[in-house]
């Protein structure tokens, strides 16, 4: 069944001093657990796609950057609106997968620092 997840947006202040953030420069597939912050330099236009569950949805890839390289996030659903380009993003608990042969991010918290 598809999982609806919303972002949040917290302040910089709220941020756990003790998380080990990881730069995009050092992702690779398989990497998970890890915390990232990075800005959306891109945005791609929204499609209309089926899930592997058969369902449609609304997807949109986000282009991340830390300086240190980039990376995609997509961007489902209701996700799509939140998230805008110029926003820094703080990935939670993240996850490195490939789709398409090219490395992407899974999320298990998505926020905008504000």
């Amino acid at each position: 069944m598809f999982e609806a997840v919303f972002v949040t947006q917290v302040k910089k202040k709220e941020r756990s001093p003790a998380a080990i953030e990881q730069q995009i420069k050092d992702m690779y597939f398989g990497a998970k657990g890890f915390n990232l912050r990075a800005k959306v330099v891109e945005k791609s236009a929204v499609r209309e796609v089926f899930s592997r569950f058969g369902q449609l949805a609304l997807v949109s890839n986000a282009t991340l950057s830390d300086g240190t390289g980039s990376i995609k996030l997509p961007l489902w659903n209701c996700q799509i609106d939140t998230v805008s380009v110029g926003d820094t993003m703080r990935i939670e608990n993240g996850r490195a997968k490939t789709f398409n042969g090219e490395l992407m991010l899974k999320h298990s918290k998505l926020s905008v620092i504000v």
